[in-house]
């Protein structure tokens, strides 16, 4: 997670939340674009900037997480 600019990753309040300590507006456009995470992704550009995804009823957050900073390293490698 830290090579691909995530601070830190918490599960708070029913979601999934990354801060990015380097911001990549493509890569934040391309996870926010994704069909795996349609309707349940936002964005906040606060002081620090965040990526979250709320968790669907059963869903396991450390999969979750594993899988949102993997696609968001996906788009920052491209």
């Amino acid at each position: 997670a830290a090579a691909a600019g995530v601070s830190a990753i918490e599960q708070k309040e029913g979601s999934v939340m990354l801060s990015l300590a380097v911001l990549d507006f493509a890569a934040v456009s391309g996870a926010c674009g994704a069909p795996e995470f349609k309707g349940r992704i936002f964005f906040s550009a606060g002081r620090t900037p965040m990526l979250s995804v709320r968790l669907k009823k059963g869903e396991d957050a450390l999969k979750l997480a594993e899988q949102l900073v993997a696609l968001y390293a996906g788009y920052r490698a491209a």
